[in-house]
């Protein structure tokens, strides 16, 4: 997922998503930031806010400080934005 995410390939990236889904693999806060960087990437915050939703179901914190680590300030804004 990591790396078609910073290849800015967000398709694949949540194809993989669904293959892990397909296989009961559970995703953890690495996959869902990856995802988050995706659509950062690709300009796509309602997709990003999407990812955020499904996290906090999972029962998992987005981690702020990693995402502004990587160099994402983006996503913090749109995730942060209430919703409408």
């Amino acid at each position: 997922v990591d790396a078609y995410a910073k290849a800015g390939k967000v398709h694949k990236a949540f194809e993989m998503l669904q293959k892990m889904d397909a296989e009961g693999l559970h995703p953890n806060d690495i996959t869902y930031t990856s995802l988050i960087d995706a659509c950062a990437i690709s300009c796509q915050p309602e997709l990003a806010r999407t990812v955020l939703d499904r996290m906090l179901l999972a029962g998992m914190e987005p981690d702020q400080t990693h995402l502004r680590s990587r160099g994402y300030a983006a996503p913090l804004g749109w995730l942060s934005a209430p919703r409408g």
